[in-house]
């Protein structure tokens, strides 16, 4: 047990100090970009918005981010190949029928992850954060927050553990059980958290801004959706991005606005902004994603299933594959399978960003006001307008800067009445 302690502190040593010395780095040769001006030139040429240059600030965050990124991706395969490797699985699982062992082994390895990636949390998060001058909590409220986060997220974590373990142990073909299962679930973290676990840590307020309030109303109803709520939110104490969205159904829909938007957009940005939202709402994203997304997870179980098999018959020589001691190697199996789906995630999700930002067009239309906002959302959010293919494919969920401007600048459906969200 010495042993394995003392290669847990010293991996977390290692890493501890790889991110120090890049970072340190990082700040040194960037020192005069992060000092720099955060604003970018906002150009108008013909009517069309020109797709700005990033700011000295945001060029050195993205040098930054691309750094973390590597040593996330690098974390995110090595954390559970370590703690297969020092032994931990071994020590904690005596018997291959035991719940409460497999218990055990979630949680420790659950606080042995969120050890691991605190030096991740603390320089990449909130040290950047605060160098960028993007974060405005404290350490304590910061360390906090995440304690609250981890001990959220551990819960729930735990229970849907415990019935995938069941459902893993008793059917034959789990996947198509857990495919099912997974429906309800999903529904749930899309439409009911939002609106039950959120408000335990954020204060949400009805809109303060009446004038704005009723313009928004108007976009609601110009979708057909009446009767929706709209809110905003205290982020500000926490950070300096800008953000909004829509959840909810039926008289539980919300419209949410950031206060850090509220007070940084003018009313037509705003305005874009909500149109925007609301198109992911009325062009039915949400119920969409949740149906692809649990597909997908059915086809990577039969994978994780399918590989997890011959792997277990030729390195264990075995042949029930089902045993405790092996789940640790099936989740990493799926942790690798999920690793490489994700840029087919990040395709579909651009997909429906950019038809959001067609939405709000022909919604709002003001294709200039929508170009002016992506070049805004630019600068507050310290983005570059272009990202390297690796970065795109697999961090990008968003279409870039200069795809969403350049589609802002040509899609003018009302020339020719070819309206394809907004009637």
């Amino acid at each position: 047990m010495k042993d394995i302690l003392r290669k847990i502190i010293f991996m977390f040593l290692w890493i501890s100090i790889i991110l120090f010395i890049g970072t340190a780095i990082l700040e040194k040769t960037q020192a005069r970009s992060i000092n720099g001006t955060r604003q970018i030139e906002i150009k108008v040429e013909n009517q069309q918005v020109v797709v700005p240059k990033a700011s000295p600030v945001a060029e050195a965050n993205y040098k930054f981010s691309r750094f973390y990124r590597v040593i996330k991706v690098v974390l995110m395969f090595l954390i559970p190949i370590s703690f297969i490797y020092f032994g931990i699985p071994k020590i904690i699982l005596k018997s291959q029928k035991s719940l409460k062992e497999i218990l055990v082994l979630f949680a420790v390895y659950s606080v042995y992850e969120f050890i691991m990636y605190l030096p991740v949390g603390i320089i990449a998060g909130f040290y950047r954060g605060k160098l960028f001058k993007s974060l405005n909590l404290n350490f304590s409220s910061w360390i906090f927050s995440n304690l609250e986060d981890f001990l959220l997220n551990f819960i729930i974590n735990a229970i849907s553990f415990m019935v995938i373990y069941f459902v893993y142990k008793k059917f034959k073909h789990y996947y198509v059980i857990l495919f099912l299962l997974m429906i309800p679930v999903s529904l749930f973290g899309a439409y009911v958290q939002p609106i039950v676990i959120d408000p335990l840590f954020n204060d949400f307020k009805p809109l303060q801004n009446a004038e704005l309030k009723t313009k928004i109303d108007a976009i609601c109803e110009k979708a057909g959706l009446k009767n929706v709520q709209i809110l905003q939110v205290d982020k500000s104490k926490e950070t300096n991005y800008l953000n909004a969205y829509m959840t909810g159904v039926g008289n539980s829909r919300r419209v949410v606005l950031w206060d850090t938007t509220l007070n940084s957009l003018s009313e037509d940005e705003i305005l874009a902004v909500v149109a925007h939202e609301v198109g992911h709402y009325k062009l039915n994203h949400v119920p969409i994603g949740i149906v692809l997304q649990v597909f997908e997870s059915l086809i990577i179980l039969i994978l994780v299933d399918s590989i997890g098999k011959k792997i277990y018959k030729k390195k264990v020589n075995g042949t029930n594959y089902k045993e405790n001691a092996f789940i640790p190697i099936m989740l990493l199996i799926y942790l690798t399978i999920g690793f490489i789906t994700t840029p087919v995630d990040n395709l579909v999700s651009r997909k429906m960003e950019m038809d959001a930002d067609r939405f709000a067009i022909e919604c709002t239309h003001n294709n200039l006001v929508n170009g002016k906002l992506q070049a805004k959302l630019m600068e507050t959010n310290l983005q570059v307008p272009k990202v390297d293919i690796l970065t795109k494919l697999w961090e990008y969920d968003h279409p870039t800067t200069e795809e969403r401007i350049e589609m802002a600048n040509s899609y003018k459906p009302w020339e020719n009445n070819s309206y394809r969200f907004v009637k």
